[in-house]
């Protein structure tokens, strides 16, 4: 497992030094660079880095799934409150089931439970034929029961 892991960090190096090479010398779009730069720390644990590199995206463009990728790497360094702010500007712009879900488990983590399982509610009616998203939303439900006992 430990090799694998290692594979995995390296592979992952690698394509953040190609991404470089493809922005400074082909000149990718600079936004795109930014979110996969961040993307790619984020998938390695480097949400501090992934944190800088969405944010350098998210100042020229405030796309929802930038905020909430910044939602996601906030909650990951138990800075749960600017967490929520992310998830709660990405959820405004979209109402996309997994930024709705992903601002569910943010409220919830911050205490606002009511707000969590009603989040929660809407997407249970109105998404019936995803399993995707029903799977999750089960899972969400099995996690908050969890903590209440």
């Amino acid at each position: 497992m430990h090799g694998i892991y290692k594979m995995n960090i390296l592979r992952t190096l690698f394509k953040i030094v190609y991404l470089t090479f493809s922005y400074l010398i082909k000149g990718i779009d600079k936004n795109y660079y930014h979110i996969m730069r961040g993307n790619y720390f984020a998938d390695i644990g480097l949400f501090n880095y992934a944190i800088r590199d969405l944010k350098l995206a998210h100042k020229d463009n405030e796309d929802p799934n930038v905020e909430a990728a910044l939602g996601w790497c906030y909650s990951q360094i138990n800075k749960l409150d600017i967490s929520l702010d992310y998830y709660r500007k990405a959820y405004s712009k979209s109402k996309d089931p997994e930024i709705v879900l992903a601002l569910a488990y943010a409220e919830y983590y911050n205490g606002n439970i009511a707000t969590a399982r009603a989040l929660v509610g809407k997407l249970s009616l109105t998404h019936k034929d995803n399993s995707k998203l029903l799977e999750g939303i089960l899972k969400f439900h099995e996690e908050t029961e969890k903590w209440n006992d």
